[in-house]
C-alpha cells in the first residue's frame, strides 16, 4: 500500500495498492498572504487530509521533493506545498519518505522530455487507467492526462516495487 505524490498545485495523489487505484488532483485554494501585491494558491491542506485519513493504517507516502525549479516563485511554492503535505502525513501518523524526480524517473527512462516520457510510460503500464487520469484539476474530463496524476500514479509503483 503506497501513496505517491506529485508535489505542486498542479500535482496529483495516488494510493496504489494490489487491486485498487484511488486518486485525486492536488485541490488548490486562494492565498492572499503569498505576497503583499498579488495573490497565488497553495494546496489545500483539509482536502489532501480527507483523502489520505481514509486510507488503511501502515500506508506509506512517497513525496517528490521540491527541487529543481528555475523559477523562484516556483520553487517558493513547492516548498510550501512540500512543508503542508509532510505536516498532514505527521498528523495522520502516516510514514513518509521523500523521492527526487531523478531518483524515480532514472528507472523509466533515459533521455527526453519528463512530462512526455512520463506519459508514455504511464500508457504502457497502466492501459485501465489512461481514460480515468485525462482530467482537469477541477475533475472534468480533458483529451490529455493529467501531469500529476501520472506522476503520482509512477512515483507510488516505484514505491511499492522498491518497498520503500
Amino acid at each position: 500500500m503506497t501513496v505517491g505524490i506529485d508535489n505542486g498545485c498542479n500535482g496529483g495523489v495516488v494510493y496504489l495498492n494490489k487491486n485498487e487505484v484511488r486518486y485525486m488532483t492536488m485541490t488548490k485554494i486562494k492565498d492572499r498572504y503569498i505576497s503583499k501585491s498579488k495573490t497565488g494558491n497553495r494546496i489545500c491542506s483539509i482536502s489532501l487530509y480527507g483523502f489520505l485519513s481514509c486510507l488503511p493504517k501502515g500506508t506509506k507516502v512517497l513525496i517528490e521533493k521540491p527541487i529543481g525549479s528555475r523559477d523562484l516563485n516556483a520553487a517558493k511554492s513547492m516548498s510550501d506545498s512540500f512543508a503542508t503535505i509532510r505536516t498532514v502525513c505527521e498528523v495522520l501518523n502516516m510514514e513518509w519518505v521523500q523521492i527526487s524526480a531523478s531518483t524515480w524517473q532514472k528507472k523509466l527512462w533515459k533521455k527526453g522530455d519528463p512530462k512526455e516520457q512520463a506519459a508514455n510510460v504511464f500508457i504502457k503500464k497502466f492501459p485501465d487507467h489512461v481514460d480515468d487520469f485525462k482530467v482537469t484539476a477541477l475533475g472534468n474530463k480533458s483529451k490529455n492526462l493529467h501531469d500529476g496524476l501520472v506522476d503520482a500514479m509512477l512515483i507510488a509503483d516505484y514505491g511499492r516495487k522498491n518497498k520503500l
